[in-house]
């Protein structure tokens, strides 16, 4: 499935069917992983959380012995910044993913229900003139 970056770089046009069909096929694969997803991801979960739970004792417990030796402590500050901030954004990934997997692409289809209804009522001949012959105009 490709990203819609991909269609940014694109050299030709997309059609309004080629989109709409992309964003059919999305969903399509949306709704066939999402309890896969969701599984994944309320591990991934779980897992953060126990590790985060079983570190933080053994790190306060192994800083205390180390406090004594202040430039160890002082030079390990940034680095332990830095972890911090990834393992933050490892956590911040894991929850958008779940949330991600749990929501349902919801505006992507009413895209695709309202698709399917201008092409039910252009196919029925209800005198309408077709949106692309309004744009040509």
């Amino acid at each position: 499935m490709r990203s819609t970056c991909w269609s940014w770089f694109r050299s030709k046009a997309v059609s309004d069917e080629e989109y709409v069909e992309q964003i059919r096929r999305q969903v399509d694969f949306h709704l066939r992983w999402r309890k896969t997803l969701i599984t994944f991801y309320s591990g991934l979960a779980l897992v953060f959380v126990i590790m985060l739970s079983v570190l933080v004792p053994n790190l306060i417990t192994w800083l205390v012995h180390m406090f004594g030796n202040r430039w160890i402590v002082s030079g390990g500050f940034g680095v332990g910044l830095l972890l911090g901030i990834m393992t933050g954004q490892v956590g911040h990934q894991i929850g958008c993913g779940l949330v991600a997997s749990i929501s349902s692409p919801r505006t992507e289809r009413l895209l695709i229900q309202y698709h399917d209804a201008i092409e039910t009522i252009s196919e029925e001949g209800l005198g309408l003139i077709s949106f692309k012959e309004n744009c040509k105009t």
